[in-house]
């Protein structure tokens, strides 16, 4: 996200500072590695910044042996943003972006800690909780707003396996997580509308869709993106490759649009924000390159009335996907997790964390009953050796 929408505004201002105000600053931190509780030394930390009116530029430096870096003389301003990246053992750990700010007569230095974590290559570490789907038609396209729920129930961040290959790697950046895209989305109309983590660059993944490269650390983050699909004779095709294990897929067609797959099956009519969807679900979980098949047909007639009220629909979906990530699309009776035995096999493991967060969510679990639990779950899942993907 940062350098697809933040970076173009990044760029010295040439704009008289007020009087007595601070024209340089300080970033500076340390970086932790959590997976040991220690700061990290020899970690190569990037600077990344600029403003309107110039070129972004980078710097670099090494964490010393109390794991902190600095960045000294740079310039200050609202309108000025920086980023701080980590580079650590094949993953790259994202910072948000920061400003110094000029409305002081004194230095502005700004501390900040950067996490990183051990890294994994294993992509069983990663589990899709929710994918929806919102789609309206516009014109001759299809507009889709998707929503990702990313679970990484490990100590370690995923880092992809691009990292595998090490030097043997062609030049240029490589994914850690994968996204699936129709064949038929139109790759300039690919923009994001938020994500949990900082996302500096997309990679094209072919034959998947793209792919971030930010390393994904423990635990659980969102990502919500957006772009259009073309159809032919009103039929849109948004079939994919499910590229990890998906626990539930739903597709939020705005009426009329109607939904078919081998893997949905029709969930009822839902009206979030005032605008009234078919929804359709998975009836089951999805396995990693499993064939997810999905078509819309937009009925005769529907695009005058879907495009009057575009602008509006487009907001609300994504107030709407939002909306659903805080859900989940069945209800279940109260459980004593304690209660139940432990999996057997990582798989297993996998899915009881994922099931386990999704009954936290919905509060039917209280939090110290939940911590205990999942602190079980998570024990026996390292304990046991990672299942290599050929």
């Amino acid at each position: 996200m940062r350098r697809l929408s933040v970076l173009p505004l990044l760029a010295f201002l040439l704009v008289a500072s007020p009087v007595g105000a601070a024209e340089k600053g300080t970033i500076e931190g340390r970086v932790l590695n959590e997976t040991t509780g220690e700061p990290q030394p020899g970690v190569t930390v990037t600077l990344t910044g600029g403003g309107a009116g110039g070129e972004a530029f980078t710097d670099t430096t090494v964490t010393d042996r109390r794991g902190r870096y600095s960045f000294e003389d740079l310039q200050t301003g609202e309108d000025l943003f920086y980023a701080v990246d980590a580079s650590f053992q094949g993953g790259l750990f994202t910072g948000r972006p920061i400003s110094l700010p000029d409305d002081t007569t004194r230095e502005p230095v700004i501390d900040t800690t950067l996490r990183v974590w051990a890294p994994t290559t294993d992509p069983n570490a990663i589990l899709i909780r929710r994918n929806d789907l919102f789609v309206v038609h516009r014109a001759e396209a299809l507009t889709v707003i998707e929503s990702v729920r990313v679970v990484n129930p490990t100590n370690n961040a995923y880092v992809g396996r691009g990292a595998e290959m090490g030097d043997a790697a062609e030049e240029g950046p490589t994914p850690s997580l994968g996204f699936a895209l129709p064949d038929g989305a139109l790759p300039d109309t690919l923009d994001w509308l938020d994500a949990d983590i900082d996302v500096p660059e997309t990679v094209a993944i072919p034959g998947l869709g793209f792919g971030i490269t930010s390393a994904i650390p423990p635990g659980q983050m969102s990502f919500t993106f957006t772009y259009q699909v073309e159809g032919s004779g009103g039929t849109f095709d948004l079939s994919r490759t499910a590229p990890y294990a998906i626990s539930e897929l739903s597709v939020f067609a705005e009426t009329p649009l109607e939904t078919s797959g081998n893997r949905l099956t029709d969930d009822g009519r839902q009206e979030i924000e005032g605008i009234d969807y078919a929804r359709s679900s998975s009836t089951a979980s999805i396995d990693p390159a499993d064939p997810i098949q999905i078509l819309i047909v937009a009925e005769g007639g529907s695009s005058n009335a879907l495009l009057m009220g575009l602008g509006v629909g487009l907001a609300a979906i994504v107030v709407a996907a939002a909306f659903m990530f805080t859900r989940t699309k069945r209800t279940r009776t109260k459980v004593e997790p304690e209660s139940r035995p432990l999996p057997s096999t990582r798989d297993e493991l996998l899915t009881a964390i994922v099931e386990l967060d999704a009954v936290h969510d919905a509060g039917r679990i209280d939090d110290a009953a939940w911590a205990r639990r999942r602190a079980e779950l998570k024990a026996r899942l390292t304990s046991m050796p990672a299942e290599r993907v050929p």
